[in-house]
């Protein structure tokens, strides 16, 4: 497909674009080329699971200046597990001569016409922030959220934070303050995982240590046989969580729970790697356990062993043993400035306007609504 408008040109995406792709990359993803390029091998390549993605390029001659691009997911919901594949949409970037030209506007109309002559009703964002979510909304995507972070800060770090603030008055503040940021980076948090040995809770009877390698099979496994409520779900098969963690742009370990040589519960953390990033924080990413008690154990395991600065996961979709497990840990919300404006959320894009909301839907649940939703931070971009 190829669109024109203004002397630009809308088409799909030809590897002789992957090098300048990478290069157009340097404002989202890292300004590391080379790792650009592993990211884009990663996410849209060969290797990634079902469908072929579909990445959109904004031309001007033979150049990219913006790209939006859609990757496969496959999705279950409902007492029998109703499957669906769905497009999510990610990675949206222009060049910054490029702004302000209508060029969202532009892959919007490509994005959809696209996907109309496949038949397909909606594809969805899940990793959208402020500028991205303002021209979706405008765009007509629907808005389910928000996804509440919550975020556990150690008092010292708290005090540093609040000293950073008085550092725009006091230069030589700024400079005492600066000089504990490096001990505060989450590489530390992982350093520390990396170097605790394995312990053992009597209480629950389960011996939990950390895997930097993370066992795909046993946890693609061990949560295929825990109960579900129907809530819409990724589906996590090994080959998928097997991929799902080769992220260059992250870096991952799990926090493994075992009873009697059997699995009892994981916890994944992740760090960025990205200069982009914020590099303190790390998030708790997925999470299985077969009892509450497990839950608590590994969330303790993480933050007594580890001591990160700041750790971060998402509330809205956990289950009520996880909130109270994170909130006797000391989670509290965080980024009240984001929240405000409904953020992060899921974005529902209906493929046609005005949208029919009975389509926007998998199995009987409908998308729109966040209770029907299970959503774990590893289904998105963020981490």
């Amino acid at each position: 497909m190829s669109v024109r408008s203004q002397g630009l040109s809308v088409s799909l995406y030809e590897h002789r674009h992957r090098a300048a792709i990478a290069r157009l990359q340097r404002r989202l993803w890292s300004t590391d080329v080379a790792l650009n390029e592993r990211f884009f091998d990663w996410r849209y390549g060969a290797g990634a699971p079902s469908r072929p993605s579909l990445v959109f390029l904004v031309l001007d001659g033979d150049e990219p200046v913006a790209m939006r691009a859609l990757h496969d997911s496959r999705w279950c919901a409902g007492p029998d597990g109703i499957e669906m594949s769905i497009y999510l949409v990610d990675d949206l970037v222009v060049a910054s001569e490029f702004e302000g030209r209508g060029l969202f506007t532009l892959l919007d109309r490509a994005v959809r016409g696209e996907l109309e002559t496949r038949g397909i009703d909606f594809f969805l964002g899940l990793s959208a922030m402020r500028a991205t979510q303002h021209l979706s909304l405008k765009h007509g995507a629907l808005a389910v959220g928000p996804a509440k972070p919550l975020g556990r800060l150690p008092t010292a770090v708290r005090a540093l934070d609040a000293l950073r603030s008085a550092a725009a008055r006091l230069p030589w503040v700024w400079r005492l303050a600066a000089g504990t940021l490096g001990r505060e980076r989450a590489s530390g948090f992982f350093a520390r995982l990396d170097a605790a040995m394995p312990a053992r809770d009597p209480a629950s009877g389960v011996q939990v240590s950390v895997a930097r390698a993370l066992p795909a099979a046993a946890i693609a496994e061990f949560a295929a046989k825990l109960p579900h409520d129907g809530r819409i779900r990724r589906l996590r098969d090994a080959a998928y969580i097997a991929w799902r963690f080769r992220n260059p742009l992250h870096e991952y370990r799990c926090i493994v729970a075992e009873r009697d040589g059997r699995l009892a519960g994981f916890l994944i953390v992740e760090r960025p790697l990205s200069d982009l990033a914020n590099r303190r924080r790390a998030h708790i990413v997925d999470w299985e356990v077969d009892t509450p008690a497990v839950r608590e154990v590994l969330l303790r395991f993480a933050l007594e062993a580890g001591r990160p600065s700041e750790l971060v996961t998402w509330a809205g979709s956990a289950p009520a043993d996880g909130r109270i497990a994170l909130s006797a840990c000391g989670f509290r919300p965080i980024d009240a400035e984001q929240t405000a404006r409904g953020l992060p959320s899921i974005l529902v894009w209906p493929v046609v306007q005005p949208p029919d909301r009975g389509r926007l839907r998998l199995g009987t649940r409908s998308l729109l609504d966040s209770a029907n939703w299970d959503l774990r931070l590893a289904d998105t971009s963020f981490v």
